[in-house]
């Protein structure tokens, strides 16, 4: 029976990752059994913040892993963690009990499977090394579109907590027994502005095509603004990457689910559109043309 590595689903926060990774699941992609509301897989996202944390970073402030993986005894020690939790009964956060009989130590499973996660981008050194033939599928969008949503989140978030703040929902309920806990005030204070998520995203996409470049064909890269263009043509281009053989009619289906109008929303904003003639010449650098 085949045995099949992981695909990974790299990407900057707000670039359509989630809904394309949703698409994929429905089309028999496996993405976990316990993930959050972007479709990541909870045990996924806790190994990659600890590995970020190990690197003295997080997700909105990601540094290089280069020094991390010069330090053999550093790396030997972080890879083999990974693996006896991966190898422990705690994957069964991700497979379920039904699959979890399944892993063996070969880290394979006998059916395609992936997750997604953007901090991927920058701790996917790690995982090479753990999942040998491991693929990758990069999508990226305009960074003036992900600079804006990321921006709106950040709003949305103070703007919730604010209220919660005035209905007396984060007086602290004392327990002696019970660590303080702290809620974030907002979402990323970088991300706050227009230029903050802008030059994350550069940083994003810079590492991700970095990887895709040295990956050669075990890398596929999907443009958001061009899936949403032609949705048929790349969701079976990433179906057929992913050993999936879905049905045409069950592609065709998808096309309810794409909202053309996010193609370059930001074309339609005065103020985004003069953010975005800002940055002209570091969209230019990226791929993106502007006007």
């Amino acid at each position: 029976m085949k045995k099949y590595a992981p695909i990974i689903i790299l990407g900057m926060h707000r670039s359509g990752t989630s809904m394309i990774a949703r698409m994929l699941e429905e089309l028999g992609l496996f993405m976990g059994v316990h993930k959050d509301r972007n479709n990541e897989a909870f045990l996924f996202m806790k190994l990659n913040d600890w590995l970020m944390e190990q690197n003295s970073c997080c997700w909105d402030n990601p540094r290089s892993f280069s020094h991390f993986l010069e330090n053999n005894d550093v790396r030997d020690l972080t890879v083999g963690q990974i693996h006896s939790i991966l190898q422990s009964k705690y994957m069964a956060s991700y497979l379920g009990k039904k699959h979890l009989h399944q892993q063996g130590r070969s880290m394979q499973l006998d059916f395609p499977w992936a997750w997604k996660d953007p901090r991927t981008t920058f701790t996917l050194p790690f995982w090479l090394e753990i999942f040998p033939g491991v693929k990758i599928i990069h999508i990226y969008r305009n960074g003036v579109d992900v600079a804006n949503s990321l921006k709106t989140r950040h709003e949305n978030f103070l703007a919730r907590n604010k209220r919660n703040l005035a209905k007396g929902k984060y007086l602290p309920k004392y327990r002696f027994w019970k660590q303080l806990k702290l809620r974030s005030v907002g979402d990323s204070m970088r991300c706050s502005s227009l230029e903050g998520g802008f030059s994350l995203w550069e940083e994003y996409i810079d590492e991700a095509r970095r990887h895709v470049a040295i990956m050669g064909s075990d890398a596929l890269e999907i443009c958001y603004e061009d899936f949403l263009a032609d949705p048929v043509s790349h969701l079976e281009t990433m179906a057929n990457y992913c050993g999936l053989r879905p049905e045409g009619g069950k592609l065709a289906s998808m096309v309810n689910k794409v909202n053309k109008d996010r193609v370059n929303a930001f074309l339609k904003d005065p103020d985004l559109s003069a953010f975005a003639g800002s940055v002209a010449a570091r969209l230019e650098a990226h791929g993106y043309h502007y006007p």
